[in-house]
Parts: structure tokens; sequence; C-alpha cells
């Protein structure tokens, strides 16, 4: 063991050491020039010849005596500059001395012998525990004349070190003593050493002393003449560590498992964690009692789950978070909360809010703290009232994120009551929690769920191990078995092998002895037992270490877990069993790998064994020796000879040391694939710097509100839709995604990285979908939505990909919404981002009603990488240790045990006159070829175990990549090759790859993209001039009509419906105006009757006058009287005709609708509404027959070879636009886009709310398309992209390469394979491009997207070279 393993500071530093003794003019110089340092807890043996300087050197160090020169150093203090009060101190405080003849005083007992320092030492042990220590508590009360010699240094030991001392000066300890007591005595300085950790000298003259030490000085002449490492402890130090390191990786992942689990278990039973979660839109309350009632619940708790975005102060950015209901009475019967400070939220309390831990510990909450919450659009500010925990919130992640981030994401529990206000939910609730008995089966549970919850749009219940802290703390379950199985049958192995090679190397040294002891009656079996005891011995150093080293390693672990999982408690379940299994484990591993040896011992009979061992039986290699002398000195054939004579072993050597090039393998295999995995999801397929989630499917108008929101550069939509997919009789939950066809900020990447369209027509499932559902490409996937009808459509297998996390499935947006069949709608935008204006968009983020969350990117990518590196670190740090051990054990022990079987061979060529160099040239090709062919082996293993651990990784989560880079199979070899450097890792060199695109000119555009509607510049409407009843119109839309056509015919309206009163006094009307008829009628006959009576009295008064019998003013008379009779008759006439009208009118009165069917014979009832112009008809307003009011419109007609297009754009956009303005047509039906002239800017705007609740000022700009093409008509949407700046010779870069530096616009550029940091001055920007006023020039080759980690100065190289 060398120095440093004790301590970096030295207890004893000794520099320049001279003593020098005068006797009258005679100088005697005891020691000249002495360097040395003791470190603490080791043992050092200083051998040399009386009067080298030995116990001079102990004198001075023990402050006996003074150096004539140098220093001597005492934990940094010169013993030069003590006084002699201070040496006397230093020495009763500090010092331990055992001398060759004992020094004890005779009249005191061994018990007052030790006492004697007892009584002065600063805090010393009591005498019993001392004489215990040296095994003498049943002689202490005995005098020392009364002890033997090696009982009497005992108790000399027990003196010095019942002090507690630092340093225990031994000289000659066993000086006086025979064989047998020199070992006890030896063996109790040894027990001493260990316990104490006392640093030890001893002088001796005994060299097998030198077994026990840790460094051994040679002294010669004052001086010291060598120094070496006790190399017998060095190996069996090494075989130790390795058993150490596989005991400790055997209680670190097993104990860890164990205390994952049996903390979680513990958490969930006594606080209630749901087995059964569903959710739905909005579901009544009385549905509680339902879910209830079904067979195998426990409990339920109904819940209103939403989510939120919240405004901390000190926080820039919006942090998101979910509100999740506490019920207004009583404690909740399901996910109970662990509270840790403070009280629960009242339920009259609306303002009143409970938080998770880790939140509250990410802002540093504490109850009474405020901050604000955006609620259903409405900003509140919120009071803590309590720190929580949650079984359900363990491991708490966000949305978009791959790893927790407790500032941006927090949980919060509010009284119920206040969320049903909020979010109208009064007597409704959207989520559902539920407790299941003992053996309940949960799928038949499950189901009964999702049938309640049907119709409330149930997004599907699932069972717990779905759900999304328990699946990530079931994920690191299963990573912690997996590692448990891989890594500690490693170091067994090696273990194994090195027993047995450090074993058969001893036994042969040892074989005389071996036959000595056989010949002097020693049975096999107890020589066997004695090498297995020093097997033991070995497990016992590894399991000591080993314990102590996982408990701690767990302990820390156990912390590292508590930065992710929300546990109460948390503690490293380090139980005596499983301290009992890894021992069980270790020594059988150890006396397998001793088996084959000790086998040797059993069957070597005496005789044999005292002899010399026979020559060694070297083989030729099979190579012609002209060549082989041509290609290989006389040393190489030596070395590569002796590896042959030992395959075995030298395969053994390879395979052990081909483990640490493994074992880093697999550590450092972990930076490819998370550097893989980062490009991949951040910079290949989510390329996005924000994702926005409406609170609800949107209208796609939505997408353009996101697009005017300050700092937002470019936005695209995505749809999220939940459904269950199914082939035959396997079905999967999932997520299906709608994108648009092709996208830039989020692209679907083919096996080949390459972008995929997706199709219009069709599905492209990930691999581990795919896998599930036993679907391949061509297959049907039965797909049923979620919140929807109970539809299943079938849909074609487009495609499959690689995805790295979650279950993922895409689709075309627009197959996605006709699928769900809900109208366009869209769930959020993912969105580049103006880093200059971030403090702009956040704050509109945060005044949007309609945004729910906001999804930061570029955060979440710097959160992941820097707790994934964290845990690498850590990970490659242990992985590097364990390496190093192992290759140290492997290496060291193979050219220790080379070195003494070939001492002999070596020492002759040393006689030959070859010089050190050229001797250990010898040893070292052989170690080299041995480290050379372990190297290939560690690679394929190193992949092997990588694999190993990949799958191990591998959940419906999140999938590691298995990714190997070049660099890291080099960086591997190198930190085996250099096994010294323990704590250095190779620097690895890795090349970007990257997009590379060039600067170029050309003609720019900023352009704004609006939706607008094409109509007919002049409409006709035809309208209703009166109110009756309109016939159906044949008419269709498109028809052709002529001016003057009839369109249209109106009737009169049918009388309403009498009921009984009314025709009771109708009936009584008509009999009345049946009398007067009848009352006319007489009256007439009456008339009638007197005119008749007139006529004659006037045809008789005309006979009369002729005869002058009557006199002409009678005739006159009698004219007068006719005439008023006649008019009387006439007047009775009238009378009858009125009374007949008035009997009509009542008995029209009476008739009902039905009764007036038929009227208007010949057309003399109606009216005809008449087309206006020759065109065609746009539009039927009302098709079919019915009732019209005055004027109703009808149906509109115009000429539709006239079309304009009116766009309504945003006032501040509008003014920067003027008639002449051209614009690009998209998005109308065709295949070619359409050009269009603004004709107009209408004079008045008007308001008008976005899709995400936001009040515009909005302008109308009408527009003339250049060329109407056929089969563009009245109504149709299109989309308009308005030229608001144009320039025909531009330098432009596209805005994928720009990124904010310092506060200014700057690019990558390449030049000469390597990054270079270019700052750029900007004109104009659009969505794909900037105008470059400085900064870059034609040509230059710019990276696209470039990565976070990118460094000016990193090599780079394009993508593109590379067919990728």
């Amino acid at each position: 063991m060398s120095p440093s393993h004790h301590g970096t500071e030295p207890v004893f530093d000794v520099t320049g050491v001279t003593k020098v003794y005068t006797s009258g003019e005679v100088e005697v110089r005891a020691l000249a020039g002495i360097d040395l340092q003791l470190f603490a807890g080791e043992i050092a043996v200083l051998l040399g010849p009386s009067g080298s300087g030995k116990s001079t050197l102990l004198n001075i160090i023990g402050g006996l005596d003074r150096a004539t020169s140098g220093s001597v150093l005492f934990n940094g203090r010169d013993l030069n500059d003590f006084s002699d009060r201070q040496l006397t101190r230093f020495r009763r405080d500090h010092i331990g001395f055992v001398f060759q003849f004992y020094n004890l005083i005779p009249s005191l007992t061994a018990w007052e012998n030790v006492s004697l320092v007892t009584e002065v030492a600063r805090d010393p042990m009591t005498p019993d525990e001392a004489l215990a220590m040296v095994n003498l508590t049943d002689r202490m009360s005995h005098f020392p004349a009364q002890l033997s010699g090696g009982e009497q240094q005992r108790v000399a030991i027990a003196r010095a070190i019942a002090k507690r001392p630092e340093v225990l000066l031994c000289d000659e300890p066993t000086g006086a003593l025979d064989s047998k007591t020199g070992v006890i005595v030896l063996e109790a300085l040894t027990r001493i050493n260990t316990e104490f950790g006392t640093t030890t000298a001893i002088i001796t003259h005994n060299a097998g002393i030198q077994q026990i030490a840790h460094r051994v000085f040679q002294f010669l002449d004052g001086r010291i003449a060598s120094m070496h490492v006790n190399e017998a402890r060095i190996a069996v130090l090494a075989v130790g560590l390795v058993i150490a390191c596989g005991v400790m990786t055997i209680v670190l992942f097993v104990g860890a498992t164990r205390s994952l689990d049996e903390t979680r278990s513990a958490f969930y039973e006594r606080y209630r964690f749901a087995s059964v979660f569903a959710s739905a839109n909005r579901a009544p309350e009385r549905l509680k009692r339902d879910l209830a009632a079904i067979e195998g619940v426990a409990a339920v708790e109904t819940r209103i789950v939403k989510d939120l975005i919240l405004d901390i102060d000190g926080m820039i950015e919006p942090a998101a978070g979910i509100a999740v209901s506490l019920p207004d009475a009583g404690e909740t019967r399901v996910n109970r909360l662990y509270l840790r400070q403070g009280r629960l939220p009242e339920p009259d309390r609306s303002d009143e809010v409970a938080v998770v831990e880790t939140f509250a510990s990410a802002h540093g909450f504490r109850p009474g703290d405020r901050f604000r919450a955006q609620i259903n659009g409405k900003s509140r500010e919120l009071t803590i009232t309590g720190v929580v925990l949650s079984p359900e919130f363990i491991y708490a992640i966000g949305p978009g994120d791959m790893v927790p981030d407790q500032r941006r994401y927090g949980i919060l529990f509010m009284p119920r009551k206040t969320l049903a206000a909020a979010f109208d939910m009064t007597g409704s609730f959207n989520s559902a929690v539920l407790t299941t008995l003992r053996n309940a089966d949960v799928e038949v549970i499950t189901e009964a769920v999702d049938d309640l919850l049907r119709h409330y749009g149930g997004t599907g219940a699932y069972g717990r191990e779905d759900q999304t802290s328990h699946a990530f703390l079931d994920a690191e379950l299963t990573q912690l078995e997996a590692m448990a199985g891989v890594i500690p049958p490693i170091f067994l192995f090696v273990s194994a092998f090195l027993v047995n090679m450090i074993l058969s190397r001893l036994i042969a040294l040892e074989r005389e002895q071996i036959g000595l002891l056989k010949a002097s009656g020693y049975t096999s079996v107890g020589v066997a037992w004695h090498y297995a005891k020093m097997v033991l011995a070995i497990v016992l150093v590894g399991l000591v270490i080993g314990s102590v080293a996982g408990a701690w390693l767990g302990g820390s672990l156990a912390r590292l877990y508590a930065q992710f999982f929300s546990f109460p408690f948390l503690v490293f379940a380090g139980s005596a069993d499983l301290y009992v299994i890894a021992a069980v484990v270790s020594v059988i591993a150890a006396l397998a790998g001793a088996a084959s040896a000790i086998r040797t011992v059993v069957a070597l009979p005496p005789a044999v064994a005292m002899r010399p061992p026979a020559p060694a039986n070297y083989r030729s290699l099979g190579l012609n020796l002209g060549i082989l002398h041509s290609v290989f000195s006389q040393l190489t054939t030596m070395a590569l000879r002796h590896l042959w004579r030992n395959p075995v072993r030298t395969g053994l050597t390879a395979l052990g040391t081909s483990f640490s090039v493994a074992l880093l393998v697999t550590a450092l295999f972990s930076f490819d694939s998370i550097d893989h995995m980062i490009d991949q999801i951040f910079f290949q397929t989510s390329r996005e710097d924000a994702v926005i989630a409406f609170a609800g499917d949107r209208h796609p108008d939505a997408l353009r509100a996101v697009r005017r929101m300050p700092g937002i550069l470019a936005a695209e939509p995505y749809r999220q839709v939940p459904v269950t997919m199914s082939n035959r009789h396997i079905e999967e939950r999932l997520v299906l995604e709608g994108l648009p066809s092709m996208t830039d900020l989020t692209r679907v990447l083919d096996r080949d990285q390459l972008p995929l369209a997706l199709p219009s027509n069709g599905i492209v499932l990930s691999d581990r979908v795919a896998e599930r559902l036993d679907l391949r490409v061509g297959d049907l996937a039965s797909i049923e939505v979620m919140q929807q009808d109970d539809r299943i459509v079938h849909v074609p297998v487009a495609g499959t990909i690689q995805s790295l996390v979650g279950l993922t499935a895409y689709m075309d947006l627009e197959a996605l919404n006709r699928l769900v069949r809900d109208g366009d709608r869209i769930s959020g935008a993912r969105v580049k981002l103006d880093a200059d204006r971030l403090g702009q968009t956040y704050a509109a983020v945060k005044e949007t009603p309609g945004i729910s969350s906001i999804a930061l990117t570029n955060l979440s990518r710097a959160n992941f990488r820097a707790t994934i590196e964290e845990n690498i670190v850590i990970s490659i740090t242990i992985y590097t240790v364990l390496a190093v051990i192992i290759t140290f054990g492997v290496i060291y022990n193979s050219a220790r045990i080379q070195l003494s079987e070939r001492g002999r061979e070596l020492a002759s060529l040393r006689v030959f006159g070859f010089t050190r160099g050229e001797v250990s040239s010898i040893l070292m090709i052989e170690l080299g070829v041995v480290v050379l062919f372990a190297q290939p082996l560690g690679w394929a293993l190193g992949y092997g175990f990588a694999w190993s651990v990949a799958q191990g990784f591998e959940s419906d989560l999140y999938r590691i990549p298995l990714v190997v880079e070049q660099s890291t199979y080099t960086t591997a070899s190198l930190v085996v090759t250099a096994a010294a450097v323990v704590s250095a890792l190779a620097v690895r060199r890795r090349i970007d790859r990257l997009d590379l695109i060039e600067v170029t000119r050309g003609q720019m555009v900023v352009f704004v993209d609006e939706e607008g509607v094409t109509r007919v510049r002049d409409v006709y409407a035809v309208s209703s001039t009166l109110a009756g009843h309109l016939d159906r119109i044949d008419l269709e839309e498109g028809d052709l009509v002529s001016k003057g056509d009839v369109i249209a015919t109106i009737h009169p309206l049918a009388p309403p419906f009498i009921d009984e009163r009314t025709r009771t006094e109708l009936e009584a009307a008509i009999e009345a105006s049946r009398a007067a008829v009848a009352l006319a009628n007489v009256e007439h006959a009456r008339a009638q009757t007197a005119l008749r009576l007139a006529q004659s009295a006037y045809d008789r008064a005309s006979q009369l006058a002729k005869t002058r019998i009557v006199s002409d003013s009678d005739l006159e008379r009698a004219y007068g009287e006719l005439q008023i009779k006649q008019a009387e008759v006439e007047s009775a006439m009238a009378g009858i005709n009125l009374r007949l009208a008035e009997l009509a009118s009542a008995q029209a009165r009476l008739a009902q609708p039905v009764d007036m069917a038929g009227t208007g014979e010949n057309g003399r009832c109606c009216v005809s509404l008449l087309a206006p112009i020759d065109g065609v008809t746009l539009a039927i307003k009302v098709r079919s027959e019915q009732a019209v009011a005055v004027g109703t419109v009808v149906a509109e007609f115009g000429r539709p070879d006239n079309l304009e297009i009116a766009v309504d754009l945003l006032s501040s956009d509008a003014v920067r636009i003027g008639p002449g303005t051209e614009a690009v047509i998209s998005d109308w039906g065709g295949d070619q886009d359409l050009h269009a002239t603004v004709r107009k800017i209408e004079p008045a705007a008007f308001t008008q709310v976005s899709a995400l609740g936001i009040e515009e000022q909005r302008v109308n700009a009408v527009l003339d398309i250049d060329e109407v093409p056929e089969g563009l008509g009245h109504g149709y949407r299109i989309v308009a992209r308005l030229a608001l700046w144009r320039g025909e010779d531009v330098l432009q870069v596209p805005i994928s390469a720009l990124y904010r530096d310092q506060g200014e616009w700057a690019v990558f550029v390449a030049e000469n394979g390597r990054a270079r940091i270019r700052s750029v001055e900007l004109g104009h920007l659009n969505d794909s491009a900037a105008q470059v006023l400085s900064g870059l020039s034609e040509g230059d080759a710019v990276i696209l997207f470039p990565s976070d980690v990118l460094a000016d100065g990193r090599v780079i190289a394009d993508r593109a070279s590379e067919g990728r």
C-alpha cells in the first residue's frame, strides 16, 4: 500500500535531518541527511544493521533527542522549536513507546504499570481496556517477574497504547523473544494499528517482520538506502478491494432497491394511494355512487384537476402547475396528504392553497407566503397555508420536461368549492381516483369506470402501473435490479480469478514448507484449511471495506433519490441479512477461485513437494524460427513463449482486464447516448423553443393569435388526442398527435434521421408502439377516440419511426381532424422565440386566458442535461474507480507473479549485461500483450453490458439509445492502460455533426399571413316584399338565372287554428247573421209589396190624369211615392246583401287552415319573386316551404367571374399596407398559388376577440385577384400573404442559424472544419430568413440549429457530407 492510501498530509515529515555525536575531538555522524514521511494509519518497518541510525531517528521523532540539523515536523510543527516542557507534553499526549527490554516497573503489577500512564494522559482508555487489547485480562494483577517475556512485552504495548497515542514507536519489540512469542506480539501490534489507525514505526533486524508492514525502509550508514512498498500486502489488498467492490455493489444496488421499494410501499399504504385513475371533461357528482358500487372498489374520491400558469416573484418565465381539489368536508379518502408544515386550506377561503414540498423548497416558500396564479384566465393571489407530500406526486414532472424541475412545476391543493366556482364545475368533477380491495381485478374495474364516464368525455381509466409518478419509480427499480444482476458478478469473477492466481503462486513458492508440514504429521485437510483461512482473511478485508463503502454510497444514493422522489422519509435499508448475503456470496466466489489451488495442496505428496520443481516446459509458438528471429528479438521471444506456456492464465488475465474496459465502456456510453438523445429530441425532432398548450382544443385561428404575440418568430400547430389503439386482442392507450404534413420546428424523422412527411391517409408509429401492438407497415390499426362516440376507425400503418420518449403515434393534422369529426382544431403551438424579447413573451403568456401552460424547451433541455450529467459524472466516477481497482488487481498481481516466477532468469540476464530497461521490457511486453488482447474483448463485453443497461432503462416512458462512439472505446482503453491515473479520464474528442448552409443573396420579402374569404363584388339579395307563405324553391346554388325569372312564389298566410270558446262565439255570430239575413228578406218582401201598391196607385193616377179627374199635383205625388218605394226595395235588397256578407264573414272566421287548401287558383292570389340579374345563384337562404316575414332574404345572386377577397388585418399591419400591395393567395384548394393586389383598405376598424380571448383591432383589406381560377367561388376560405417589405438583392441567413450572444445576434460560421462565433447586424426578418447588414459575406457556411454544447473553435463536420 502506498502512503497516499492513508492521508494526504503526513503525521511526520522529516527533511534533511542529521545527528552528530561528539566525544572529545571525535565526531560520530549517526544520521547523514534523512528524508522521511510517515502517514496516518501505516506500519513502517525500519531495517538495517546495528549502527545504521534506526534508533537515533526513532529517538528524534519521539522527542527523546534533538536533531543536529534539518526539520522534524509533527502535524506541521517543528520539534526542533519545542522547549523541553513542550517535548514532555508532546511525548505524553501523542507518542507511545515500546522498547526491546520492556522497561516495566518491577514493583507494580501489570494493571498498575498501565495505569501509571493513564493517570497523566489527556484522554486515556482504562487499564482494563488496554490489557484486554493484548489479551492479558487474566494476568493484570501479576507482577513483571511473574510474567513471561512475551507477556511482559504485551504489557509494555498496553502501557503504550493506553494513552491513545497518534504514533507508536517500537524499538526491537521481538528482539528478546522466541519466534512463537514474537508472532503473538506482532499480532497485537497489527491489531492495534488496524483498530485504532495508529501510525506505527518498528525497528527490527528481523526481515520477516516486513511482511506486516505497509512500507519498508532499509538503513545503511545513517542514510535510507532504499524504500519499498510491501508487495504482499498490496497484492492481498488488491484482491480485497476487488471483493470489496463486489460486496459494495451488492449492498448498494440490492439495498437501494429495497429502500426504494419498502419506502414506496409504506407511503402508498399509509396514505391510501389510488389503484385506478380516471378523467373526464365534466361528469356529474351523482356518478360517485355508481363508481363506488363497482365490485372490488374500496373507496372513491372525485375531484377537480386543472392546469394553471403560475407567476412567481423573481421568475421571469411562467411556471406551470396543476390544481387538485380538496374535499369541502373531511379528509380525502384516497391519495391522502402528508402535512409537512402548516395546515390545509379552509374550505371557505378561496385564496388559500397547499403546495408540494419540492416546489416550496425550490422557492423558499413557507406557510404565509404568497404568489399569483392564472386560474381560468383570471390572475389571483394565493396564500400558502401548508407544505405537503402526496403519494400521487412522488415524482412530479412538468409538461415538456424529461426530469423534474421543482422551480417551474408545482402541485397545488385548493378547496373544491374554489375550483368549482372558478371553472364552473359545481356539482361536477373531471377526475376520479379509486382504491381497490385486495385481489380485485383492476382491469375489470377500469372497464366499468370507462363505461360510466364514456358519455362525459372520459379519456380512459388506467391502473397504477400507468400513473406517471409510479411508472418512473418502477423504471428506477427495474434499473437497479438490472445493475444488481450485471455489476456484482463481474467483481466476484475477477476476485475468484485473483485468489486463484495468488494462491497458486503462493503454493508454488511454499511447496517445500508444505512438504515439510505433511512429513511432520499435518494432514492434507489441515494444510488446506491453513490456505483457506488465508482466503477467508482476504474476504474479510473486502467485506469490511465493501460494507462500509456500500453503506456510505447507499446513504449518498438515498440523498440523491431525495432530490427526485418526494417521500416523507427515505433511509438506505442496509439490513443485516443484506451483509450476510454479500458475505456468503463473496466467500463462495473466493473459495471457488481457490478450489483448484487448494486441491493442488491436497494432492501434493510430501516427497514431491520437498524436491525442487521440474523445469518449466515451454512450447514453440508455431512459427518458423527464421521468421520468428527476423521479426522478434530474443527478449520478445521469451515474453511471448512465457504467455504461450500458460494460455489459460493468460486468457483469464486478459479477460479480467477486459472487464475494466467493459465497465468503462458501460459507464462512458451514457455520455454518447445522452448526447445523441438530446441531439435527436431537442435539435433534430423538437427544435422549438417552447410549446404552448391551450386550455382545450381551439380553432386554428388561435395559431395566428400566437404568431402575433411579442417575441414569437415562428409557430407551428399540433393536436393531441387520447385514443385507444388496438390490434386484435392487444390494445394500448396513448396520445395520437397530429402535425402538419411538413414542419420545421417539429419533425418526424425516419430511421435515417431524415424528415418524414406525414401521409394524408395513414398513421406513423414508434417502434415500441408497433412492437407492443404487433403492427407492421400496411397493417390496419383500430383506433377508438376517447371523449367521442364509440366509433372505431381502422387506419393503415404508413410507417414506423424510432422514438426515444413515450408511446408516440403521428397523423397528418387534417387527417386527424377528419378522424375525430369535431372540425378543424388544434391543441397548441410549438414556437421559436426571440431570446431578446423573452420578458415580453412570458408576460403575454401570463396574461392570455386561452393558454393553460407553456413548456420551455430550452430550460427543459438545460435542466435535463444538467441533471443527467450530474448523475453520469457520479456514475462514471464510481465505474472508473471500480475499473481501476480491477485493472490494478489483475495487472499488478499478474506482474508480481511473473516476476516471482522468473526472478532467477531475469537476474541472469542482468549478469549477462542486459540493462534494467531491457530486462524489464520482458515483463512490459507480456503485460502489453495481455492488455492489448483485453481491449477488443473489453469493447465487445462493454457493448454487451451497455446493451443490457439500455434494455434495463427501456420503458414506456423513455428509452436510452445504444450509441457507443469510437472515442468511448478509446477513452476506456486509455484509462485501463494508464491504470495508475485513478481520478483522471482521458479527454474525448467529439465531432459535432451539424447541418451547414451557405449565406446567399437574393430576393427577400417580409410577409404577414392572414386568413380571408372570397366574395362576389356585387351581390344581389332577393327578399320577401310581404308576409306570406313561401313555396319550396327548386333552384340550387350554382344554377344560372336570367333577369325576370320567377325564383319563388309567396301565398297568403293561412288562418290560425280556433279554440273551442272562439268557435262557440263564431257559431253564435253565424246564427245571428242568418237571423239578420232572414229579417232583411222580410223587410225586402214588405218593401216589394209597398212598391207594388205604389205602382198601382201611380198607374191609376196616370189614367185618371188623362181625364183630368186627378190633378197633376196628385199625379206627381203618386209618382214620388212610387220612386220612394222603389228606393225602399233597393235598400232592402242592399240590407239582404249586407246581412249575407256578414254571414259569409262569420263563416270565414270559423274556417280552419285545412279548409283553405287549394285557394289561389290560376295564381290570382300569389306574389312572384323575380331574378334581378342574369347571373348565378350564389346562395339559397330559404329553401323549404315556410312562412316568411317582410324583408326576409330568400336568395342571393351574382356573377362569380367578378370576385374579390376580403382579408381582416391587425390595424398595426394595415397601416404598412396600401393600395397596390401585392399578395400571394394560398390554401384556396388549388395546386398553384394565386396573385392578387390590394385595391383598398377600409377606413374603419372593428374589434374582434382572438381564439385565445384577446381583443384586437382589425381592418378589412379588399384585394383584386389577377386571374380568377375555375372552381373558386363566393365565400371560399383562403390565406393571403401580403408583402410588408421587399428587397431584390438582399444578403440573408436562415433564422434557425441565429442565436443571442450577450444581447446581440450571432451565428456559428464553419471555418476550416471548426465552428467560429460571428456577431451579425440584422435588418428585416421574416419567418425563414433575416436580412444581414454586416458580419457575414455571401458564401459563408453557417450552422443551423446550433447545439447548446457548441463552442467557439469546436471541430465540426457537415452532416450532409457524411451521407446523413
